[in-house]
């Protein structure tokens, strides 16, 4: 049982060091997409985090690219980026978005 509990701690104390060193470097923009604008929008977490949480929860079961693509289209075809502009349509608009362009597997 000891063993087990010294085993626990190795790993989580190489997490913790693992972790210091990613957090002490400089920011690095992540490439989601090979779009640019896209990138940029998906990486602005302090004006548009809903955009890269539609992202993670679109990255199932289809194209990691195509994806993370999911929130640039449907920004576009919206016509804006942000909350208000989002707020303002139905569920029936969002299912019309993703079948129309066929954004996803599971377009429903």
């Amino acid at each position: 049982m000891k063993n087990e509990k010294n085993k626990s701690q190795e790993i989580i104390d190489r997490f913790i060091d693992k972790g210091k060193i990613e957090l002490s470097k400089a920011y690095q923009p992540i490439e989601f997409t090979s779009t640019p604008v896209a990138n940029t929008i998906l990486n602005n977490l302090s004006k548009y985090p809903h955009l890269f949480v539609l992202g993670a929860v679109m990255d199932r079961q289809i194209n990691t690219e195509k994806a993370w693509m999911i929130p640039y289209i449907i920004s576009n075809e919206l016509g804006g980026f942000g909350f208000d502009v989002l707020l303002k349509q139905s569920e029936a608009d969002f299912a019309a978005i993703f079948k129309q362009k066929k954004l996803h597997r599971f377009n429903d």
